[in-house]
Order: structure tokens, then C-alpha cells, then sequence
């Protein structure tokens, strides 16, 4: 919905506010909200501003505003107000604010007023900054809809007046009919929604029901127009006084049912049965009124109509209108669904007759003379054409070279004696170019020697069969391949966040053993070696992640050619010097929303892989990019299979001149360590895969012995048009010592006493949980002098976000730092907010007292 606001200037020229203390003043507002009743049946939002623009009038402030109450926060459904003021759109909280004390009080709240006395420090409202207030809930069904409020930047010099309440709540009362109107109709759709989902064969009696329970009448026909003519109607349901009746046939003419065919629609407030005298049906039911509308088919051709009778007046209304407008448009859609499904059911009786009788072809093939005949089916089959002068040649050129040799083998088996008779399933390679399956079998005629002398055979055209078993069999390989990958991407997630666990050790104690030894020592070389491969086997485990599609760190919006243009130099010291590299980037930005570390990743390993496919001989790499359509086509060849639509995706391609897989190599290249070279040398193309699943995007691999490797990953397009990464500075901690106690929570006892030594050399008091329920307790009871708490995220009995939950709800400026060995965004995935910081297992001890002196310091 549109929020519309502006300045009231010529709102007050046409609403001139009366004077004050004016004895008409109530009757006028009542008069212009009639008004406004009467012609209101125009666009929502402009009725909502009429409304805003009475109130401002009449309390002389500049600001209207309607919230609608969603749970604890609220938006603007209209606004009128100063051109220099603004509104926010979005959702903001009700907390401490003038909106959220109305809802809480459920009634009328002013100020200046008497509400001083329940909220005696009434402060300016944090969202629309106000000093002058007047508001009131606004209810639809009997619950609290929204609020509607009037205020100004500087404060009334005298209190609201009894008068003004009064306006206030009869504009409330307006809103409540405009708005609960909207509900309505709104629910109404939402029952014909469920309604079109029934069985067809209850479809239509489901139709009358809601129809007469809508409209309020006690009878309801939906019918159809008779096939064979134009004057008959046949009822597809007949609701009448709360019962289901039999359906029947009757005559158009002389009918209110007449009138609704021929114009669209009919409405007869009262007299109905006066007015067509003839009609029988009428006077026996005692209708006293009639509305009734037709049912179009997709192509806008009447076929029918749904009618409604009340034993009482139906005036009329647009609300009456437009819900017999959607009820005809429902009957619509179940009679063309009535028809598609009599359409198909005489397909498949078709279907059903054409297969007993049998698409079958006949090959009659006289051994002696080596001539063949085939009938007008098998022709078709084979797509020889009728006047071919030497059918057999034409079959033989016809069997697809891959088929022929096993063609010969069993029927000349058959010919010899070896089989009763012979059955052989194989392809035909058509002139116009298209390849089809066709199941023969055959028996040979013999002499009284027990020569063959003739074959007689029927075939049957069976490609469709094929393709639904290929289909079956592609989807069952890519079932395994996804249960395949999940199995082991699960593994190694479990197995990198306990062996991040370990190296948190390693690094924490290796960063405290190098604190107290001499610097440039041996002792404190060694220490460092032992940090470096600490810290190589936690690039590792990163790896690990990114394979099990958890490896997503930092998302930013980047442009991909700007990161390939970076890598250039880099790629050309990694391929083979005999290996000729080009660039193909495209001209237009391709933001895209990654991990830009990951993205390197990615075309480091495809680079690597193309230069290694050249065997150390003379080849070409290219690497294109750009933006481009992707088909249903391309997709499905695509892994892991996530569901991508067709559209618009950024790539990037490597192809390579090497020497190619064939398909057993290709259903590998994912596995982890897999590898056409003698010894497997990491994770390769299996993180490529996690990376790409962790992106939303995916991969698709082409290749063919001989015939060089083309590998292209896709990326969903982010709408930033650059980069936003910006290098984060980091703290001075020079001399920085810390005070107060800080709560460490983590199940793994070596990184506790870790912590517990790191923490406790800095200043800090150190308290610990081994999981989320002790953690409560701990806060419980220390909850005054607790600074800070170090959240790990994976724990028994209570995770991290059920504790960081649980926390914010009882103390929300407490600071808390979340500890993971998955990534942020998989590990933080159920946190709203960004108040919290986040550190990744394993980090370094610096690491860990920069990130607590920038919290604390702030």
C-alpha cells in the first residue's frame, strides 16, 4: 500500500477548520466522514488520507499518522504531514514509544492530558519525535488493528478537550469500517483459495457453500451452459437453506438466469418474482431478490453462471460485487479444471484403446532373394521413405552404427537355430535427423530341411520408454550424489569443529609458551614453526567447510571481474609454461555477493586443474566471465542440485585444450582427494562444490576424452554494483589490561583452562560453564559484575543461541562474544541483530584480547 504525505496547505483549503468552541463542530466532522462513506469506494490509501486530513484540521496539528500493529512493531499504513517531516516505512519497535503505551493501554492516550499522571516522564516520542500527542487504537474483529494519532514538534499549551476525544474516536470508528473491509475481503479470498484446492467432484458444492455463507443469502446455483445449446442450463451445484440439493436442467428463458448470460451479470434488490413471472422455480423457492454473475473461460466466453437468491431485500453494494466477482471467477477456474480432466480421461481412454490395438510394425524379410518388405508403420518408425527402391539397405543404414553389430549377432543367431526366436532392442538414426528406440522381435519361417527362409518380425517404437528410464536413472545417480555428499559433508563438519577444538589448544598454548620465553630465541623459533602449522592445518579444516558447504565467512558485494583482473599474475605463474592463458572478461560489472577468499580459492583450483589436464604439452587455458541466461537445460547438468530457476546468473569459465575425461572419471571429480595424477594432493574440485553450495550458486563440469574440459560455476547476481569490503583497523593494546570478570562457556575443558590462563594474564576475573544451562546459572548469580561472557555455539543440553537468547532476554547491554569452529553465518544463523561479535575457532591469543579491548572500550 502506498503511504501518501505532503503538506497540509490544500487540505486546509478545502476542510477550513472551525473556530474553536464552534457547537457544530461534531456534527460537521460526522457530515464529512459521511461523506466520505458514500464516495469511498475508490483507492484505500486515499481513504485513509481523507480520514488524516479531518483529524489534523481538527486539532490544528500538523502530523497524522495510521500504524498497523504487527506483534511488538509497527508501520505506516498512511501519513499526512509537514513536507520537511518524515515517516518511516519500514517496521520500527513499539517499546517506549507513544504508539506502544496506546496498545498497552488499549484506549485513548493524549498529551498534555491526564496521561502525565500515568506516564509522568513522558519523554518525546523516539520515532516520530513529537512533543503534542492524541492517539487511539483502532480495532477490526474485536482486536487491536492499529492506531491512529495526531501530534506536533512543540508542546500544546493547554490539554485536549473532551470535544477533541470524541472526534478522535469517531475517526477511529470510520477506520475501523474502511479497514475491516479490507479484512474482509482479504479472508473471503483466502477461503475461496483453500476451496479451489478440493476434489473437483466436490469442488462446486464446496463453491455455493461459501458462496451463500459470504453473501448471506439461503439459496446459491452454479451452473453450466448446456453443450448442445444455448437456452438450457444444467446445475452443477445446488445449495439451498443450509442443504445440498440434487442438481438439474432448466430453460433460460423467461429467467433472471437469461439476463446474466446475455450481459454479464444481473441485480434484482427486491420483486424479483414480479418481475419474471414465468419463472416457476421463483415463486416455489419465495425469492424476493436475485444477484447473479456469468462464468467466462479463458478466452472470455460465457459458459456458465453462479446465482444467488434471498428470501429478503438485497440492496446494493459494491462489497456484494466484487465478492460475487470472485466467486465467479473461482467457478471459472473449476470448469476449466472439470474439462482438462474430461479432456485427459478421454486421452487416456484413447490411449487405452490405441495400446490394445498396438502401434506395431511389420518387417517381412524373404532370405533368398534378400528383399524387404515393411508396412506404412514400420516405415514411419525407421523414416524410410515410401518409394525407397531397397528397403533392406535403407533398414540396415537406418540401425545406429553403435547397434548394428549386436542387431546382426542375434538375429543371425535366430537364423542359425541357436533361439526360438529373437528380440533386440535398438536405435534408428532418422533422415530428418532424429534418433529413436525401437523393440523388435521375430521369428524365422523354415523349409522342411529346417532352412530359414523368411523372417516375419513386428517393432514397436519404445522411445518414450527410454527416456523415462534414463530420466529415472539420471535422477537416481543425482540422488545418490547429493545423499553422497550430504553424508560426507556432515563428516567433515563434525570432524573440523572438534579438530578446531584441538587447535585451539595448540595455538592458545603455543601463544602463551612464546610469551614467556626470550624473542628471536631457539625455543621461541620452534614455538613459532609450531604456530605456522597450526595454523596451515586450521586452513585445512577450512577447506573441510567449505567441501561440507559451511565455509561461508564473510559475505560482501564485489565485483568478480575486478578479483579475476586482481589474481592475473598470479594465474600465469600457475599454469604450465607451455600453457598459453587468456583472459576473457566481460565489459559490465558482475557484483556478486561471496566470500571473496573462497572465490580465490575457487579459481585457483579450476586454474590449477586446467594446467594440469595439458600433461606438460603444449595447450590453452581461457577464462571468461560475464552475465548470461541459463536454461532448464544447462541447470540440470549443474551440482548440487538446488533447485536453480531459470534466469540470469554471473559466470565464470575455464576451458581447457587438455586431454579430457571420459564419463566413469566424471561421476569422480567431486570426491575428496580424487585425482587423475599418481597421488591425490587435497580436497580440489570436492571445496570447489562446498564453496559453491555455501554461495547459493553451483558447478557444471564438460568434458570428453580427446576433446579438453570446460568448467563453469554460476553465481546468483547481487544488486550492489561494487565492492563494499573495508579493511577493519585494528586496536592498540599496548599497556591495555583488562578488569572485571568475564564468564567463559564452552564444553571443551581444554579450551576452558586455556581461556581461563589467557584471560586471567590479563586482569580479568575468570568465571566458567562447561555448557548453556550452567552458563545460566553462572549469570544468575554473578549477573551484576559480569562484563563480559565468551559464548561457544556447540554445546550439549543448551546450544550457544538458545544461551545468547536467553541472555539477551534477562540483561540486553550484555556483552557477548560468540565462539565457532563453523562459520559465522552458519554458526549465528538463527541471531537477529549484529551486537554481538564473533570469533572463529581457531584464533590466536592477540586475536582474542583485540576483539574483548574493542568491545569493552567502546
Amino acid at each position: 500500500m502506498s503511504v501518501q504525505r505532503g503538506s497540509l496547505d490544500s487540505a486546509k483549503q478545502a476542510l477550513v477548520r472551525p473556530v474553536a468552541g464552534d457547537p457544530a463542530r461534531l456534527v460537521r466532522v460526522f457530515r464529512a466522514l459521511q461523506e466520505l462513506g458514500v464516495s469511498g469506494h475508490g483507492d484505500l490509501a486515499e481513504q485513509l488520507h481523507d480520514v488524516l486530513v479531518i483529524g489534523c484540521r481538527e486539532f490544528d496539528l500538523p502530523v497524522g499518522v495510521l500504524l498497523k500493529i504487527r506483534g511488538t512493531t509497527a508501520s505506516v499504513l498512511g501519513a499526512v504531514t509537514p513536507d520537511d517531516f518524515i515517516v518511516s516505512y519500514s517496521a520500527f519497535p513499539l517499546a517506549d514509544s507513544y504508539c506502544g503505551a496506546i496498545v498497552e493501554a488499549g484506549a485513548l492516550v493524549g498529551f498534555p492530558d491526564t496521561a502525565q499522571a500515568v506516564f509522568p516522564t513522558w519523554p518525546s516520542d523516539p520515532v516520530l519525535h513529537l512533543e503534542s500527542y492524541i492517539g487511539v487504537p483502532v480495532r477490526v474483529a474485536g482486536e487491536v488493528y492499529g492506531v491512529v494519532s495526531f501530534g506536533g514538534p512543540e508542546l500544546r499549551k493547554e490539554p485536549f478537550s473532551a470535544e477533541e476525544k470524541e472526534i478522535l474516536e469517531a475517526l477511529a470508528k470510520h477506520l475501523e469500517v474502511v479497514l475491516g473491509g479490507q479484512e474482509y475481503f482479504a479472508q473471503a479470498v483466502t477461503a475461496l483459495n483453500e476451496i479451489s484446492s478440493a476434489p473437483i467432484e466436490s469442488l462446486f458444492e464446496a463453491l455455493a457453500i461459501k458462496a451463500a455463507e459470504l453473501l448471506d443469502v439461503e439459496y446459491v446455483l452454479v451452473c453450466e451452459l448446456d453443450g448442445h445449446g444455448k437456452d438450457q442450463l444444467k446445475t452443477r451445484a445446488y445449495f439451498g437453506n443450509g442443504t445440498i440439493h440434487s442438481t438439474y436442467e432448466h430453460t433460460l428463458a423467461g429467467t433472471p438466469c437469461a439476463e446474466v448470460i446475455a450481459h454479464g451479470g444481473f441485480h434484482c434488490a427486491e420483486g424479483v418474482r414480479g418481475a419474471f413471472p414465468d419463472d416457476h422455480d421463483l415463486v416455489t423457492l419465495g425469492a424476493e431478490s436475485y444477484l447473479g454473475a456469468a462464468i467466462k473461460n479463458s478466452e472470455g466466453v460465457t459458459v456458465g453462471q453462479i446465482a444467488t437468491l434471498s428470501t429478503s431485500v438485497m440492496p446494493a453494494s459494491s462489497r456484494r460485487d466484487l465478492l460475487i466477482g470472485l466467486l465467479a471467477s473461482r467457478a471459472s477456474g473449476g470448469f476449466e479444471r472439470a474439462r482438462m480432466e474430461r479432456e485427459l480421461k478421454e486421452q487416456r481412454e484413447l490411449f487405452e484403446l490405441a495400446s490394445e490395438a498396438g502401434h506395431i510394425g511389420l518387417w517381412d524379410m524373404d532370405l533368398i532373394s534378400r528383399t524387404l518388405r515393411i508396412d506404412a508403420t514400420a516405415r514411419d518408425m525407421l523414416g524410410i521413405d515410401e518409394n525407397c527402391p531397397d528397403a533392406l539397405q535403407a533398414w540396415r543404414d537406418a540401425i545406429h552404427p553403435a547397434d548394428r553389430e549386436e542387431v546382426g549377432e542375434v538375429i543371425g543367431a535366430h537364423i542359425r537355430g541357436e533361439t526360438e526366436a529373437f528380440l533386440v532392442e535398438h536405435r534408428v538414426e532418422r533422415k530428418d535427423g532424429t534418433t529413436r528406440w525401437v523393440l523388435v522381435r521375430g521369428r524365422a519361417v523354415r523349409d522342411t530341411a529346417g532352412r530359414a527362409i523368411r523372417t516375419v518380425s513386428t517393432g514397436f517404437d519404445i522411445t518414450d520408454k527410454k527416456d523415462l528410464e534414463g530420466e529415472r536413472q539420471r535422477l537416481e545417480a543425482k540422488v545418490q550424489q547429493a545423499q553422497q555428499l550430504e553424508s560426507v559433508g556432515v563428516l567433515a563438519g563434525g570432524l573440523t569443529h572438534d579438530f578446531n577444538n584441538l587447535l585451539m589448544g595448540v595455538l592458545g598454548n603455543a601463544g602463551l609458551a612464546r610469551r614467556s620465553v626470550q624473542r628471536g630465541s631457539t625455543i621461541d623459533q620452534k614455538i613459532a614453526e609450531i604456530e605456522i602449522a597450526a595454523q596451515r592445518a586450521a586452513e585445512l579444516t577450512n577447506q573441510m567447510l567449505a567441501y561440507s558447504g559451511r565455509a561461508r565467512f564473510t559475505a560482501d558485494s564485489f565485483d568478480l571481474n575486478g578479483l579475476v583482473e586482481e589474481m592475473a599474475r598470479l594465474l600465469r605463474t600457475v599454469v604450465s609454461k607451455k600453457a598459453a592463458l587468456s583472459l576473457q572478461l566481460g565489459n559490465e560489472l558482475l557484483p556478486i555477493e561471496a566470500d571473496a577468499a573462497q572465490v580465490r580459492q575457487v579459481v585457483m583450483n579450476l586454474i590449477t586443474n586446467a594446467s594440469d589436464s595439458l600433461a606438460d604439452q603444449p595447450g590453452a587455458v581461457t577464462m571468461a566471465t560475464g552475465m548470461r541466461h541459463f536454461d532448464p537445460h544447462f541447470l540440470s547438468g549443474v551440482v548440487p542440485d538446488a533447485d536453480l530457476t531459470e534466469g540470469q546468473y554471473a559466470y565464470l569459465e575455464v576451458v581447457d585444450t587438455g586431454v579430457g575425461m571420459d564419463d566413469d572419471t566424471l561421476g569422480r571429480i567431486f570426491d575428496p582427494f580424487f585425482t587423475t595424477k599418481f597421488t591425490g594432493r587435497g580436497l580440489g574440485l570436492a571445496a570447489v562444490l562446498g564453496i559453491m553450495r555455501s554461495h547459493g550458486g553451483g558447478i557444471r563440469v564438460q568434458s570428453a576424452p580427446g576433446e579438453g574440459t570446460r568448467a563453469t560455476v554460476i553465481f546468483p547476481p547481487s544488486e550492489a554494483e561494487e565492492s563494499m569490503l573495508e579493511d577493519d583497523p585494528g586496536v592498540d593494546d599496548d599497556a591495555w589490561e583488562g578488569q572485571g570478570a568475564v564468564l567463559v562457556v564452552d564444553d571443551e575443558e581444554l579450551v576452558r583452562n586455556l581461556m581461563v590462563t589467557i584471560l586471567e594474564d590479563a586482569g580479568f576475573e575468570v568465571l566458567t560453564a562447561n555448557d548453556g544451562v550452567e552458563a545460566l546459572e553462572v549469570f544468575e548469580a554473578n549477573s551484576d559484575r559480569i562484563r563480559l561472557i565468551l559464548l561457544d555455539m556447540m554445546m550439549p543440553r543448551m546450544n550457544g543461541e538458545e544461551v545468547y537468547t536467553e541472555i539477551r532476554a534477562k540483561n540486553p547491554e550484555t556483552s557477548i562474544i560468540l565462539m565457532s569452529g563453523f562459520s559465522e553465518e552458519q554458526a549465528t544463523r538463527g541471531i537477529l541483530g549484529d551486537d554481538a561479535k564473533f570469533l572463529k575457532k581457531p584464533f590466536q591469543i592477540n586475536a582474542l584480547l583485540d576483539t574483548i579491548q574493542r568491545i569493552l572500550d567502546s
